[in-house]
């Protein structure tokens, strides 16, 4: 992709100011892969974004003072699962240790209401499936960096 890098930098910026706010890291790249899949191929598109962003934090502690219970991003996860799971015909249902990590992610997110404990869920997973049935050299290293990373963080670090 031309200019790949700069969207990369972008990308990568969004996440460390939106870590410093409490966003998970995946949100990010979810909005601007959504900006980009509607057509934003501009820096206004971001820039819309952001102000709508800064707007919409004014109104939290109205949310906080209404209700402190996850009823409110429910039915946000349910519509954006809706909308992803299209996707679950590329996965392979025949092989177990690519299927459990997926069925895991897409369970989890609706049950827990909240997209990134899904996937570190399957980040933990994936690798240890591939690691038992003997397919270890099918995952990068990095993926077994995560899953422990993601492992030491829900089993220490959740409240």
């Amino acid at each position: 992709m031309p200019r790949a890098d700069r969207a990369l930098f972008a990308d990568s910026a969004a996440t460390l100011i939106g870590s410093i706010f409490g966003t998970s890291p995946t949100s990010a790249y979810i909005e601007s892969g959504a900006g980009i899949s509607a057509g934003g191929r501009t820096g206004l598109t971001a820039l819309v974004i952001a102000i709508l962003f800064l707007i919409a934090a004014f109104f939290t502690p109205i949310i906080s003072a209404i209700s402190g219970v996850d009823a409110i991003t429910g039915p946000a996860l349910i519509i954006v699962g809706s909308l992803m799971i299209s996707n679950i015909r590329h996965i392979q249902w025949d092989d177990f240790d690519e299927a459990f990590p997926a069925f895991l992610v897409v369970l989890s997110m609706p049950l827990t209401s909240s997209i990134a404990t899904g996937l570190a869920l399957g980040f933990i997973f994936y690798p240890l499936l591939k690691l038992v049935r003997g397919k270890w050299r099918e995952v990068h290293p990095l993926v077994y960096i995560f899953g422990l990373l993601f492992l030491i963080q829900m089993a220490f670090f959740q409240p």
